[in-house]
């Protein structure tokens, strides 16, 4: 069954997947103490670790371990590409 994830979770996710750099920033671990969304909580720990481990941003793999009900919603705001312009992205996430 499809579902909505909460937009502002998804917009964090978008954001870290546009912005790697982010993953190293207190910032992104506090995010994700904040996230409530199951799913949203599991696809961005899984981005947030990669990154940290030094891999690439793998969007195709973490859309994979995304759970189905909310996969196609976080792909078509990750593929969106709205936060790729963003300049302040480690005040956007700091704010969120």
């Amino acid at each position: 069954m499809q579902r909505e994830p909460p937009r502002d979770e998804v917009a964090a996710f978008s954001l870290l997947v546009s912005h790697p750099e982010l993953a190293s920033s207190e910032d992104a671990a506090r995010v994700l103490d904040l996230l409530v969304d199951p799913g949203m909580r599991q696809v961005y720990r899984t981005a947030l670790q990669a990154l940290r481990d030094g891999g690439r941003a793998d969007v195709p793999a973490w859309l994979d371990a995304c759970p189905s009900g909310i996969r196609a919603s976080v792909g078509v705001a990750v593929m969106d590409g709205c936060w790729e312009k963003v300049e302040a992205a480690e005040e956007a996430l700091r704010a969120w």
